[in-house]
């Protein structure tokens, strides 16, 4: 005889599975850290150790923010001289963001402030 599979059971399953994969893909293993940190340049390493953003303005994990403020101390990497072009990111990746709120996300009404 087969058996079947209940739905009940199924939704278990499924549960289950989920559960593993995001536990897998949450966590960074310190070689993971290691790889990307030295794929990084010096721009990048001081602008995720200052703003804990990477290059394409998103969150970057804690660890590699940690990780990032190590290698700033052992290259000894003077982020002062990189804090103009920090700035010109960070302004530019906000006018960008509220272009794109603009175009996708119009505000109602008929005034637009």
């Amino acid at each position: 005889m087969v058996k079947q599979l209940s739905i009940y059971r199924f939704g278990k399953h499924i549960a289950l599975l989920t559960l593993v994969l995001l536990s897998g893909c949450a966590s960074l293993t310190p070689q993971q850290i290691t790889q990307r940190i030295d794929t990084m340049s010096d721009f990048q390493i001081c602008l995720g150790a200052q703003t804990g953003l990477d290059s394409k303005a998103f969150d970057l994990d804690v660890a590699i923010v940690a990780a990032a403020k190590e290698r700033i101390a052992e290259r000894k990497l003077d982020c002062s001289s990189k804090h103009d072009e920090i700035v010109r990111f960070l302004v530019t990746s906000l006018k960008q963001e509220q272009r794109y709120r603009e175009i996708y996300f119009p505000r109602s009404g008929f005034w637009r402030f």
